[in-house]
């Protein structure tokens, strides 16, 4: 019951909601959710450089930095 209120309050707001952007606009993220995960496990075990990280990744290094 909390939860079917709780949807209903979020459409609610969504729909009076001003959007300077369009919903699902923006950037795509460049790696999934999983990758994100196994990126900041690797980094937080084994202390590696940005640099490694993004070759091991295939990502840049500005990337990195955001995800951890």
């Amino acid at each position: 019951m909390a939860e079917k209120r709780h949807i209903e309050k979020q459409a609610e707001i969504e729909k009076n909601k001003i959007r300077i952007i369009a919903p699902g606009g923006g950037r795509k993220p460049e790696m999934s959710a999983k990758q994100g995960i196994c990126l900041c496990l690797v980094y937080l075990r084994q202390k590696l450089i940005f640099e490694i990280l993004g070759l091991l990744f295939d990502i840049s290094k500005t990337n990195e930095e955001a995800k951890v």
